[in-house]
């Protein structure tokens, strides 16, 4: 037996199994990439109950497991997972909590974060450098 048997099987293998039919193997894909998925879901629901957190990370390895034959692995795993969860959180965000997170463009077109906002970071640059005339 070699080392590379010993080694954890990759997601993009995972896939490739559980597409073959070895639908049993989709709960590795779960359980690696729980907490990943909570974290993120997290950060865009903010303070929710963590039952809620709970269904949107549920919902989000459903949706990716009906879709599991649309990855194309043109990037990882883990991050169109992550981004299938993230879409599901923000479908379920209130609407004035998306905008108040958004922030706003400077007169450059330049995102601005609200916390920034807040400081006072936003410094009234031109993207050469120049100080606009405000």
């Amino acid at each position: 037996m070699s080392t590379a048997d010993l080694d954890p099987p990759t997601d993009d293998a995972i896939v490739e199994r559980v597409l073959a039919g070895e639908v049993d193997r989709y709960q590795l894909l779960m359980r690696r990439h729980n907490r990943r998925l909570y974290r993120a879901v997290r950060a865009v629901l903010g303070r929710v109950d963590d039952d809620e957190v709970l269904d949107v990370v549920q919902d989000a390895f459903v949706r990716a497991y009906v879709h599991l034959g649309a990855f194309e692995g043109r990037s990882q795993f883990s991050t169109w997972l992550t981004r299938i969860a993230v879409n599901e959180a923000l479908a379920l965000a209130p609407d004035d909590r998306r905008a108040r997170d958004l922030g706003r463009l400077d007169e450059y077109g330049r995102h601005v974060r609200r916390a920034d906002l807040r400081a006072g970071a936003d410094d009234r640059r031109a993207p050469d450098g120049r100080r606009s005339g405000h």
